[in-house]
């Protein structure tokens, strides 16, 4: 046998343009389809890890995560530098706060910035211009409330508010598209929205939001929409995307 040691050279790799990392919930079956969707441009690069987390979505579990954000940053490729953490729960943002949640991830990744479901929102709704907004959810009562008064502190009016109130995180991401259609209608039926927003990142929206809002004339984001915009604005990825919905040309 003739054995060749052959010398090599490196390359900029698959994220020559972006690395963003990607911290999943165990029980979330959607956002990495979405996200291989949304953020489909060559040289930028989005790697994910798992967060344990119970299927039922209560404050109480919710708030448990917490303690695991810092270890799933620091396992997303260790020895690379992650332009931006994208952590993938919007009730956990809502329970644990963006800010917590920034600090976790810069406990393992100091230099990388961070983004979350409701970062990604209020971004998302300042370059929308969205002042006056309507809220689908699939959360209980006990979070949909603190949604709402969450969002109105920070001076978003919340005009009409409609929920599955579906607390398995499992099942949510069987939602079929026509059950996601008409509840985006009935949010729709109210006067004067600036937007609409759809919360989860289990939900299997990201398909139906252009055709949705040619539909009904209103921006809508969701998310997973939300974030993976929001994750390539901070990662400096300014590329429009017309087809992939109103966001993503702002």
């Amino acid at each position: 046998m003739e054995y060749v040691k052959i010398p090599f050279e490196l390359g900029s790799g698959i994220a020559k343009r972006a690395s963003i990392g990607l911290p999943v919930l165990a029980t979330d079956n959607t956002i990495e389809y979405e996200w291989r969707r949304l953020v489909d441009m060559d040289g930028v690069a989005f790697f994910e890890t798992r967060i344990y987390n119970d299927a039922a979505i209560t404050s109480e579990n919710l708030i448990k995560m917490e303690a695991d954000i810092a270890k799933a940053a620091q396992l997303i490729c260790p020895a690379e530098n992650i332009d931006v953490f994208a952590f993938g729960c919007t009730s956990g943002a809502l329970v644990i706060g963006s800010a917590e949640i920034a600090k976790k991830v810069h406990e393992t990744r100091p230099n990388s910035k961070v983004t979350d479901p409701f970062a990604a929102f209020f971004a998302a709704m300042d370059s929308l211009n969205a002042k006056c907004i309507g809220v689908l959810t699939t959360y209980v009562k006990e979070l949909n409330e603190k949604f709402a008064q969450f969002i109105e502190s920070n001076g978003i009016e919340v005009v009409k508010f409609v929920s599955f109130e579906h607390s398995n995180d499992t099942e949510v991401s069987k939602i079929n598209e026509e059950s996601l259609k008409e509840a985006v209608r009935e949010v729709a039926r109210a006067s004067d929205l600036d937007a609409i927003f759809v919360s989860c990142t289990s939900l299997l929206m990201q398909p139906l939001i252009p055709q949705m809002e040619l539909e009904l004339g209103i921006p809508i984001t969701s998310s997973n929409h939300a974030m993976a915009w929001h994750a390539l604005r901070l990662a400096d990825i300014n590329d429009q995307f017309p087809d992939k919905g109103k966001l993503f040309t702002v």
